[in-house]
């Protein structure tokens, strides 16, 4: 187990816990990059693995760690680069995997009135340890934020949850990716109220017929009223 986050002096830095050790507790922050304290990181748990994925704004760069189950616990890989490049990086990343050990990032880019970039991809890490697909999933002139990734247990489609901030009141939309053929669906809202959402959440989980998907997001403005649900079926979005 293990936890990954931007520590405020500027480190991305991953905490572990062995279960074996419960009493032992988390270890000491265990450096894995010099950034900004204002990027962010990720974590999962991927076939034997654990990764993190870091921003790092400044530079603009998307970069990975991951180390094998058993290693030591400040033992891990290599630096790998996701992607870099003018506005590619913000803070803004989920992570989700897959039961084959393909990792999958939703990252979202720096906002702007110049931007031609797509604003919200999707990453993949494959089985073999190489980022090999970006899947465009939302461009400018639209305004997504805050993106999750959950991904389908039984077909090769990933379901990407994210905030619109072009219409007033924001609201909570999805976008449904064919893995197999990098297709992109619509925009569908699945949460509205009358204030802001923001910060859609889900299980956690790949999801299945049984499981539906579930959607959860609350104000953007604290007060301004109940955090909004959601249990979507899946035969409507497949």
């Amino acid at each position: 187990m293990a936890l990954g986050y931007v520590h405020e002096r500027g480190e991305a830095v991953v905490r572990s816990f062995s279960p074996q050790d419960p009493a032992a507790g988390f270890t000491a922050p265990h450096a894995l990059a010099t950034v900004g304290r204002f990027d962010i990181a990720a974590v999962a748990a991927f076939k034997g693995h654990v990764g993190v994925l870091w921003c790092h704004q400044k530079a603009q760069r998307l970069l990975f760690r991951a180390r094998r189950d058993g290693d030591p616990l400040d033992q891990w890989g290599p630096e790998e680069e996701v992607a870099s490049g003018e506005n590619v990086a913000n803070d803004h990343i989920n992570l989700a995997a897959d039961a084959e050990g393909d990792l999958w990032a939703v990252t979202k880019g720096q906002t702007g009135l110049k931007i031609t970039f797509a604003q919200l991809t999707l990453r993949r890490r494959n089985a073999q340890g190489k980022w090999d697909k970006a899947i465009p999933l939302l461009s400018p002139p639209a305004n997504g934020t805050r993106p999750v990734v959950v991904l389908d247990a039984e077909k090769p489609v990933a379901y990407v949850l994210y905030t619109n901030r072009v219409p007033k009141p924001n609201v909570i939309c999805l976008r449904r990716v064919s893995l197999a053929d990098g297709t992109v669906g619509e925009e569908l809202k699945v949460l509205a109220a009358d204030y802001d959402l923001n910060n859609a959440t889900d299980t956690k989980g790949m999801v299945g017929e049984a499981s539906g998907l579930m959607a959860l997001a609350g104000p953007t403005v604290p007060k301004a009223g109940p955090a909004r649900f959601r249990l979507l079926p899946l035969e409507e979005l497949r």
